[in-house]
């Protein structure tokens, strides 16, 4: 187990450097028709920030409680996260892409008892490629990804676990989402199927959301944007409860496309991450969403 371990962060850190220097690649390429392009720089289908699964890299601080038992405490809900673009071309009055995702999400509590204590609670991994198709202002997104949950040494220790416990968000699942942009407003939704034989996890889920994008002010140039946005989740896993994720804020654009995000922001549904998914959750804090691609 610990050769997989270290085979785990070898492979990351590889995948990192492949696609964290993409004009190395680019430039080789002398790109015999403007149809094709490889490592391309910029997004077709724009991340959908308050999906609390979604392959960013994000940081929050929150009050929170599970199963109507508040923690006096602080959670701390982080990703690692990029998004890295493969091969791009044109069809017809398409633009398609393939592309490379990948993130691990951490959750952490901090107890402030005789002394403070931070816990790492939990990790999920996540592997994706999407394939991607826009056409004017509809974006189509078909994706198949890999998920593993994994408890943290100090949430073992701390509970004393010393049993196994069945884990059903270890699987692979094959989704599509549609997303539609009508000026500043986004609307998405989509739905998924878990294609892992002989599965522990129920194999349906659906997801609806949308948002609103707009500058802070009427200056052309500017790069502040005033933002607000609702997502919703439904899984057969968790009997299709209503996973609820709001926010708003503010989005600052980058150079080359890509949004930072600082939001206040509610969720209320069951846990997004580990193996205790169904215990119902609601936290209310501040977060910080950026990309990388």
């Amino acid at each position: 187990m610990i050769y997989l371990y270290y085979f785990k962060v070898f492979a990351s850190f590889s995948l990192f450097l492949l696609f964290s220097w993409p004009k190395t690649f680019a430039q080789s390429d002398t790109l015999a028709s403007k149809k094709r392009e490889f490592f391309p720089q910029g997004q077709l289908f724009l991340p959908l920030v308050l999906d609390p699964t979604e392959c960013q890299t994000h940081g929050l601080l929150a009050i929170s409680s599970q199963n109507n038992q508040f923690f006096d405490g602080l959670y701390i809900n982080a990703s690692i996260g990029f998004s890295k673009g493969i091969i791009r071309w044109k069809a017809k009055n398409t633009t398609q892409e393939l592309r490379f995702e990948a993130a691990a999400f951490m959750q952490f509590e901090v107890e402030n008892k005789r002394r403070v204590l931070g816990n790492l609670i939990n990790t999920d991994y996540r592997a994706s490629v999407p394939y991607i198709i826009s056409k004017g202002k509809n974006q189509y997104r078909l994706r198949i990804f890999h998920n593993s949950s994994h408890l943290g040494d100090d949430f073992l220790f701390t509970r004393q676990v010393t049993w196994y416990l069945p884990n059903p968000m270890n699987f692979e699942q094959l989704d599509f989402t549609h997303s539609y942009q009508e000026q500043s407003i986004r609307y998405y939704y989509g739905a998924g199927l878990v294609i892992t034989p002989y599965s522990r996890r129920k194999r349906l889920s659906f997801q609806v959301g949308t948002y609103y994008h707009t500058p802070l002010s009427q200056n052309q140039l500017s790069a502040w944007y005033w933002f607000i946005g609702l997502d919703l989740k439904s899984m057969q896993e968790t009997d299709f409860y209503p996973n609820t994720k709001f926010g708003v804020g503010l989005a600052l654009k980058q150079p080359r496309g890509q949004f930072a995000y600082l939001l206040l922001e509610m969720y209320q549904g069951h846990l997004p991450y580990s193996l205790f998914e169904r215990n119902r959750t609601i936290w209310v804090g501040a977060g910080m969403y950026w990309q990388v691609w």
